[in-house]
This record gives C-alpha cells, structure tokens and sequence, in this order.
C-alpha cells in the first residue's frame, strides 16, 4: 500500500445533541509509521465488517450533483492529483457537519480522510472514528484512565475506487462500512456520500451459493457431480478473497462450463444474470467469505451407501450426528426416498 495523503479533523456535538463546531488541521497528517500502522488496521477492519456496496447516483438534466461527488470530481478531474487532497478534505468536513445536523441521533467524532494506491488503482477513504475510554499505568505504576481511539470497529466509512470511477466502467466502485448504527444515521452518510444501489456483499455471496445450486439442477448433475461443482466454486471463490481481488463471474463460468458440461455455452452465466431467476448478479463480485458456508458439503461412500448433506441441512438440524455412536440421524427424508422405501416395504410384506 502506498499512502499519498492522509488527514484528520473533527466534528463535535455538544450535550444536547446539536452539532457545535468543527475543527480543522492546519495541514496534513505526517505519512510516518503510526499513520501507516493506523490505516493497516482500518483497513483490515474494513475487510472484516459488514459491508455494502454501490456507485455514485446518477443525476437527470439540471440536477445538481451532492457536495461529496461534485467535491471529489473538482479535486481529481481527469486525473489523480494528490494536490488538492487538502482543500478536498475540508469541504467534505464542513459538509458532513451539515449532514450530522440534520440526523438526530448522530454524532460527532473525528473524520479521517486518507488517499492511497494498491496494485495501480487510487483509492479515497472516508472514515469516522471516536474515542473510547481506555487504562494506563503511569510511572509509579497507578492505574490511570484516558481517552483512545476506539479501533475495536469502524463507525461508518466509505471507501470511493477511484480508477473505476473514472474509468466510467458501470459496477459498484463504492464500498462502504456502516457497523450497525441506526437507520437514520445510515441513510444519512449513504447520502452524503451520494450513493445509489448499495447492497449488501453478503447478498451477492449468498445469490452466487443459489446460482450454483440452480446451476446444478438445472444441469442434471449427479449427486458426485455437484459435490464436485460447489468445490470449484467454493476454491475459486476463496482465492479471490485472499488475493483482495473480485471475483470475475463470467470467468467462474467458463471454468465450471468447460469443466462439467463440456461447452462454451456460458450456463452458469446466463443463470446468474437472466432476468427470470432475479439473481442480477454483476460481472464483477466483492464477496462476504462467511456467505459461502452453503457451498460446504459433508459427503461418504461405503458398503453400499452414499450419503451427501449441505452445511445448511446440518445447521439446521435436519442431519444430527452422535459422536459416540457415530451415528447419523436424518429428518424430513426427501419424498421420492420415502416412496421408494415404503414400496419395498410393501413388497417385502
């Protein structure tokens, strides 16, 4: 990661709620290693929280752009220059003042901006940070208590890819984290930002598990088979999230396409983004790694029998398993399976 700027200022309210002044930095932060060491972990914090994603919103004739995208298009233009970071970050504070305002229960804390690039795409970060009540030991070893930032969580942050902005390429270049704040105190930030169609990470990961289970009904595939698809595409999705990469969909498919059906056909694709099965999955995917524990399967064959249940079917107690007697218990068997059990037990009668 390489940081080219990085600033803090902050908002506060007083008692009654209200906000009461903001205050500036006379001049940037110094890139040193506490600054680097600070936007470390904020951004692993921002990979592990609850995510949401989405693009600037687009505006009809004579329609006046919000101060945050009219800002960050005044400050970058055609290109990125790390020039007008400053006077950028002002303006966006003064802003969000006014946001806060209109939010109720909002409140102050100190906003951090920072712009830094990684494997050649520019980034800019808005983050919100507070103070938290913390312990120290002072020389004689007393137990003092102070105020530190509190990076247990991110607040609320937004994270803009600047090179796909720009790029004019149409999917989701924002990212934001909201943590769980309420309602109103979301909305207000999303507007600030001037975001449209955010949705969920976590959903798109949990559309793309569906995509593969339509996927393979719609194939035809064994029982094998399947076992084997979910496992290719719980790999490939794996890789993506610990190379911080996006998962590319219509490469996904022409793997699983080549690989299981033997053609160029793109099936996988055309399930994930038909209108008909109202995935609307986009090419491009950030996804939620703990959104694909539906594609774990458990799975044996011996003495005759073969026995495959999902993770989900054994979340939620339809497959039971007793250590000591390793032994399986299955509930709500599948009627084609009844039928056929009950039919030999009628012929064996």
């Amino acid at each position: 990661m390489d940081i080219t700027n990085i600033v803090v200022h902050e908002i506060i309210k007083d008692e009654d709620g209200r906000v009461a002044d903001v205050r500036i930095r006379s001049e940037e932060n110094e890139i040193n290693d506490h600054a680097i060491k600070l936007v470390e972990q904020l951004n692993k914090l921002f990979s592990k929280g609850r995510r949401s994603f989405g693009k600037f919103s687009e505006l009809s004739e004579g329609q006046v752009p919000p101060l945050f995208v009219s800002s960050l298009s005044d400050a970058y233009q055609n290109s990125i220059d790390p020039e007008n970071f400053y006077k950028l970050s002002i303006g966006l504070t003064h802003g969000l003042k006014e946001a806060m305002t209109a939010a109720a229960t909002s409140r102050g804390g100190y906003v951090m901006f920072i712009a830094y690039k990684v494997n050649n795409q520019h980034f800019f970060n808005t983050v919100l940070l507070r103070k938290k009540q913390g312990m120290q030991l002072d020389d004689d070893l007393s137990i003092q208590e102070i105020e530190e930032l509190d990076l247990d969580k991110l607040h609320m942050a937004a994270r803009i890819n600047i090179t796909r902005w720009q790029s004019g390429e149409d999917f989701r270049y924002i990212c934001f984290q909201v943590g769980t704040s309420a309602d109103d105190v979301t909305n207000y930030f999303l507007s600030f930002v001037g975001c449209e169609d955010h949705r969920l990470g976590l959903e798109d990961t949990k559309n793309l598990v569906h995509v593969t289970r339509r996927y393979c009904e719609l194939e035809g595939f064994s029982a094998e088979v399947k076992a084997d698809v979910k496992k290719e595409v719980l790999q490939f999705c794996t890789n993506a999230i610990n190379e911080g990469l996006d998962l590319d969909l219509e490469r996904l498919s022409k793997v699983l396409d080549a690989s299981f059906c033997k053609t160029e056909n793109a099936n996988f694709l055309k399930i994930a983004q038909a209108d008909e099965y109202g995935y609307n999955l986009n090419g491009k995917l950030q996804l939620i790694k703990k959104g694909l524990k539906g594609l774990k399967q458990y799975y044996g064959t011996g003495k005759g029998v073969h026995i495959t249940f999902t993770n989900q079917a054994y979340k939620d107690g339809l497959v039971a398993y007793n250590q000591k007697s390793q032994t399986l218990v299955i509930k709500e068997l599948p009627p084609a399976l009844l039928r056929q059990l009950e039919d030999e037990k009628g012929t064996r009668d």
